[in-house]
């Protein structure tokens, strides 16, 4: 009806040599939200609840700029759905505002920026989300090279069963479906991330944020602080920060894959090199998170228990890093080119993401109870 009505009011001050004045359509650009971006993942801080920072510019003459936050929280409750007022600073033609809102998601935003109690322009975030946030950094099991032997590189990618799974590259996010965006080596096949999302939604019942990041065939001598790799990762953990709410976590955990190509490496040596850049990763951060460590070495044709496993386990004893899946368990059928390769099968990856959550969800649980 509002359409129609506008609609005719135009016509008719055409009609009689009046400039029509601009209507909300012809001003929705000037309202631009910069935060949250659509299907972000804002990082809780409790069970209940997260911070979810909110930003924008807008040009058009106003007063006051408002949002309001619709859906369901993680227990299936519907938000308020308050109007709720930004800091707006006509100076600068920002707004912005720290909002505290229930875990869960998908959630959708709407924004209005108000002049003498009219609306002079709206826009819309449609799906973002409050849930867990976690980073993947290592080599080609942390990344897209699963999946492989198959008639078509695609078929071996997966993708998420919940919706509830976004993947982040440091401006963008999108549903985590494969190939995972933001890994270093630009690999195109398949991950464990979109099955390691669905079971962690399945338990939890909040939007899983993914931020992949590694290379494949890589050593931890490559990784060293400094190198582009570390730089790769440290760059992605920053731009997450930035988009933060200062003094909270933009994310949960890192995940950590790698071993295969230092199989051979004495596991003191690895011990001291990997813990090393932990170090250094959560310093130059300036956040003591969490690391989850795999233990990885498996190469086909080789013996298992390769000395890497040692300081895997080291790492793990010192609580330098919490203990990731035992992936040199996964063989036969779960490894890729008819059992045959070092990657993950499209049924060894379901298996895979699904044995992370299972050592992620046991440390959670006391995070958040």
């Amino acid at each position: 009806m509002r359409t129609y009505l506008t609609a005719a009011l135009v016509i008719l001050l055409t009609s009689l040599g009046i400039a029509a004045p601009a209507t909300t359509g012809d001003v929705k650009a000037t309202l631009s939200v910069v935060l949250p971006k659509e299907l972000q993942v804002f990082q809780r801080n409790k069970r209940s609840e997260g911070p979810v920072r909110v930003s924008g510019t807008v040009t058009v003459p106003c007063d006051s700029v408002q949002v309001r936050v619709s859906g369901n929280d993680l227990d299936g409750k519907p938000l308020k759905g308050d109007w709720v007022d930004a800091k707006y600073r006509a100076t600068e033609n920002g707004f912005s505002t720290t909002l505290t809102l229930p875990a869960g998601g998908w959630y959708s935003a709407e924004f209005r920026a108000m002049k003498s109690n009219n609306e002079v322009a709206t826009t819309k975030v449609a799906q973002f989300g409050v849930g867990e946030v976690f980073v993947g950094a290592g080599q080609s099991n942390s990344t897209n090279c699963g999946g492989g032997g198959s008639n078509l590189p695609t078929d071996g990618r997966i993708e998420t069963k919940s919706g509830l799974v976004s993947s982040f590259d440091g401006k963008t996010w999108r549903i985590a479906n494969d190939p995972q965006l933001g890994t270093h080596d630009k690999s195109q096949g398949g991950s464990f991330w979109p099955a390691f999302g669905d079971a962690m939604t399945a338990r939890y019942h909040v939007p899983i944020g993914v931020v992949v990041t590694g290379h494949g065939g890589t050593s931890i001598n490559q990784w060293k602080s400094g190198s582009e790799l570390f730089n790769w990762t440290l760059g992605r953990i920053k731009e997450l920060e930035a988009s933060a709410v200062p003094g909270y976590p933009s994310f949960r955990a890192l995940l950590w894959h790698q071993g295969e190509s230092d199989a051979d490496m004495k596991g003191v040596a690895y011990a001291n090199g990997l813990g090393t850049i932990i170090r250094e990763m959560r310093q130059q951060s300036g956040r003591n998170f969490t690391w989850f460590v795999a233990k990885a070495s498996y190469r086909p044709g080789k013996p298992l228990e390769a000395p890497v496993t040692q300081g895997q386990k080291e790492l793990w004893d010192k609580r330098i890093a919490l203990e990731g899946p035992d992936t040199d368990a996964m063989l036969g059928e779960l490894r890729d080119h008819g059992g045959k390769g070092i990657h993950f099968s499209k049924v060894g990856l379901k298996v895979h993401g699904e044995a992370w959550a299972e050592k992620v969800a046991p440390w959670l649980d006391q995070q958040i109870k």
